[in-house]
């Protein structure tokens, strides 16, 4: 599996940097999975008020939800990311989007040719 992260400031393109490279990917007959990295630190997949929130304020080390066109896994933790990338297995790509840590290749979106040291290009 090949293992791209697409990382930029907001409002840079990065999810549609990562849109454009998943309809390319599979327009070339591979397969790809995509995670987005999330920095609101009161962010939250699920909401308070849930049955799957209840799940896991009652103790529950893992909950899914399993609807008729989708199924979510809940960890209540983060969940490293080699531990996200066994779901990937068996893809040819896994596309990050806002993970500056993670050691892979890096596609950087931004808005121009200027860089935060550089100053404006003359």
């Amino acid at each position: 599996m090949r293992i791209i992260t697409v990382v930029g400031i907001r409002k840079s393109g990065k999810t549609s940097t990562v849109t454009a490279l998943v309809e390319e990917i599979r327009r070339r007959g591979r397969t790809v999975g995509t995670c987005k990295s999330v920095f609101c630190p009161t962010f939250s997949i699920d909401k308070p008020q849930s049955n799957t929130a209840r799940h896991l304020r009652a103790g529950a080390a893992l909950v899914c939800a399993r609807a008729k066109h989708e199924t979510t896994y809940i960890h209540p933790q983060q969940e490293p990311l080699t531990g996200v990338l066994r779901a990937f297995e068996g893809l040819d790509y896994a596309l990050l989007e806002g993970d500056y840590l993670a050691p892979v290749a890096r596609l950087v979106a931004a808005h121009g040719e200027q860089t935060p040291c550089s100053g404006p290009t003359r």
